[in-house]
This record gives C-alpha cells, structure tokens and sequence, in this order.
C-alpha cells in the first residue's frame, strides 16, 4: 500500500516488485557516495604507517565478521595467498561489540580492527590494496563503492546487484565465494600491480559516473518532494 517503495539494485527492485510492490511506485536509488572524502591517497603506504599497520600489501574486509559476509572463507584465502606476497596483511573490520567468531584461528599476518568511525573509513579504504566483499547475499553494498571510488581493486562474490553496472576484469574481479577463487583474485591482484592500477581507476571513474552523492541525494529530495505533493 506503500505510495513509494525505494531500494538500490535491480534484482531488490524487481523482488519487491515480486512481493506485490506496484512497479509505477517502485524506484532505483542508492546512497551514493561522497567523492571527496572518498579519494584514492597518493601513497598508500604512508596512509597504512598513520593507521599504525605494517608496509606490507593490505587486504581489506570492511564487512561484518558473521556467517553472511563469510570471513571464515576470507581468511581462508588469505592464508593460500600470504606465503607466496611478501609482508601481505589481512585486515578484518569488525563492527559488533561481542568478540568475533571466525570458527578458526586467525591467520599469520591478519588482525581484526574493531568500530571505525565513519569519518576515518576512507583511510582504511585508501591504505588498502585489495577489498574483499564476499557475502552470500547483498544489494549494492555503499561500502563497495566507497572502496571502488578510493581506487581500491575490489574481489566480489558473483551476485546479480553486481552485473548491473561492473564489469568482471574491468572495474573489479567477480568471483565464486570460495577459498581458491578468493585466493586466486586476490593473488592476481597483489602480484600484477598494473591490473589492480587500473581496475583502481576504472573503478573510480565507474563511481564518478553512476555514484555521486549529491545526484542521488538530489533524486532522493525531488522524490520526497513528488510524495509530499
């Protein structure tokens, strides 16, 4: 009965549709993304020593540590890849307040981070090499295309949101949620530093074209605007 029903991919609008939503009051919005304080840094090792990490490669998971977003299966590829990248390091954003649970040990080279303040986000964005976003089920996740605008190469689980508007092998690297395909992307990444270059910036100049906050938001209000009228 709702006048307005909003969501930010297709595959979500065309379900709710599904659900009994009236497709004339359905609308495609997203968060967007603020582009400037989403950049990518000039060096990535110094953001990394200000946050007090190592200067190694960083792999980032900024999820949440619970079965969905499938850390277990992130750390397992991790510690396929650390052997063979020199130095490389695994962080694990955790955003509870209760101990994680991986269902395993931590491995060598990996730490979890606790709470991050929105504001300092974009520092762990820009000090990473590679973010991984793996879940089992997701829809246009702002904290993909915050790591995407920060010219970070990201690895995704295969799922429709994301075909919607990236490209495998040109604005990230789309994979099956499984220890070796995670472990193979993000090796490729670590090792070809010319392929993560410019997955980076094509990244960043897909969010420029399709994410800019001030355009969602300004569709947001004129939707509210139509609403209140």
């Amino acid at each position: 009965r709702a006048d307005v029903a909003m969501t930010d991919s297709q595959d979500l609008l065309d379900r709710l549709v599904a659900l009994g939503a009236r497709r004339h009051g359905t609308y495609l919005l997203n968060w967007g993304v603020d582009l400037e304080r989403f950049a990518p840094a000039p060096d990535r090792r110094a953001v990394r020593r200000e946050l007090g990490l190592g200067d190694g490669p960083l792999v980032l998971s900024p999820r949440a540590l619970t079965p969905l977003y499938r850390p277990q299966v992130i750390a397992d590829a991790f510690e396929l890849v650390a052997p063979e990248v020199a130095g490389a390091q695994l962080v694990l954003k955790h955003i509870g307040i209760d101990e994680p649970d991986l269902g395993r040990p931590l491995p060598a080279g990996a730490r979890v981070v606790g709470h991050v303040p929105y504001e300092a986000l974009a520092d762990y964005y820009r000090a990473a090499d590679v973010c991984v976003s793996i879940p089992a089920s997701d829809s246009s996740p702002r904290s993909v295309w915050e790591a995407m605008a920060c010219g970070c190469a990201c690895v995704l689980s295969d799922l429709p949101w994301v075909h919607e508007l990236i490209e495998d092998g040109r604005h990230a690297l789309v994979v099956a949620p499984e220890p070796e395909p995670v472990a193979a992307a993000v090796r490729r990444l670590l090792t070809d530093r010319e392929l993560a270059r410019r997955i980076g910036e094509q990244a960043r100049a897909l969010v420029l074209a399709e994410r800019d906050q001030r355009v969602e938001m300004d569709r947001l209000s004129a939707l509210y605007a139509r609403v209140a009228t």
